[in-house]
């Protein structure tokens, strides 16, 4: 379908870069004659990546509408792909925490002090969910037993119970 008849079969002539290149290094578009974009993937790269050097802003404002525009079709997309992939969220998370021993400290220095304060039947349920969830087992909020929300509630009231010892012990010293 080439004009140049100098063009081999199965290849195309990228203008921007100039060589000839397989079909196969040309992204589709169905309005060109050849079905095939003009410059190859390389050159198409380049021009996509200046443009949206140039256009930061843009960008951004548009994925940020997107995103609070199809807020629910992300969570229940992301809910499916950490159901199906809990050893690899496992993974990313022990490299994260190697990677940022000061963060996590801080952390859980943080989800700590909200524990403490925490001991109302929704902040237990989401303490009993998250923990689950590290250990990659997967269970709605709604399906936790009352008698498993009134035991956690009691660990956590011992667990302060402790802390209030240890620290008391540390400071008569």
């Amino acid at each position: 379908m080439s004009n140049d008849p100098n063009i081999p079969e199965g290849m195309k002539r990228c203008p921007k870069c100039e060589r000839v290149l397989p079909k196969t290094e040309f992204h589709r578009d169905k309005t060109n004659r050849d079905g095939l974009h003009c410059a190859c993937k390389g050159c198409r790269k380049e021009i996509d990546s200046a443009w949206y050097k140039a256009n930061l802003e843009k960008v951004k404002s548009s994925c940020s509408a997107w995103r609070r525009a199809n807020s629910e079709k992300m969570k229940s997309t992301r809910s499916a792909w950490d159901k199906a992939n809990p050893e690899k969220i496992k993974s990313y998370r022990r490299r994260w925490d190697k990677a940022n021993p000061e963060k996590v400290k801080e952390l859980e220095t943080q989800r700590r002090a909200q524990q403490q304060k925490d001991l109302t039947p929704g902040a237990v349920k989401n303490q009993i969910v998250n923990s689950m969830r590290y250990n990659g087992i997967y269970i709605s909020r709604s399906s936790i037993p009352e008698d498993l929300i009134q035991a956690k509630r009691e660990q956590l009231k011992l667990a302060r119970a402790i802390r209030a010892l240890k620290q008391e012990t540390k400071n008569a010293r």
